[in-house]
Parts: structure tokens; C-alpha cells; sequence
């Protein structure tokens, strides 16, 4: 699965977080990732391995529902 980056990214998943009670930032801090290079990992900026490795941690560890390139797909074909 494909996840589409960007600003929808960012906020599915900072959501996330708010929804268990904490925070995009206090996760960072938690973790020893420093959170702008999260968010430029989140936004597709840098998007190397270890960067991709980072969006699946983010992704799993707020619960986020991301919109995928699958997504994007159908409702490009519904327009």
C-alpha cells in the first residue's frame, strides 16, 4: 500500500495522536525523532528508507487513517 503524503498526511496523523491523548510533538520527543523532520517526512520532503521506515512508525503508532494512491485513484475517476 501506497500512502500519499502531504498536508493530509500531517493532519490524519497528528489527529491521531490527539484522539489517544497526546501529541504529534510528545510522540516525537518520546521517541528521540526530532519533529520537523518527521513533519518533512510526513509532508514528502524526505522521503528516503529511513524516512519511509519513520511514516509507517507515525502512522501505526497514532492509529491514523491515511488516504492512499488507491484513494486518490477513485475519487479522481468519481470527478
Amino acid at each position: 500500500m501506497q500512502v500519499t503524503t502531504g498536508k493530509p498526511l500531517v493532519d490524519a496523523v497528528r489527529a491521531g495522536f490527539v484522539l489517544k491523548g497526546t501529541s504529534f510533538n510528545r510522540y516525537c520527543l518520546d521517541t528521540g525523532v526530532d519533529p520537523s523532520y518527521a513533519r518533512r517526512v510526513l509532508m514528502g520532503i524526505t522521503n528516503g528508507s529511513n524516512g519511509l521506515e519513520l511514516v509507517a512508525k507515525l502512522i501505526e503508532a497514532s492509529n491514523a487513517q491515511p488516504a492512499t494512491d488507491k484513494d486518490c485513484e477513485d475519487e479522481r475517476q468519481v470527478a
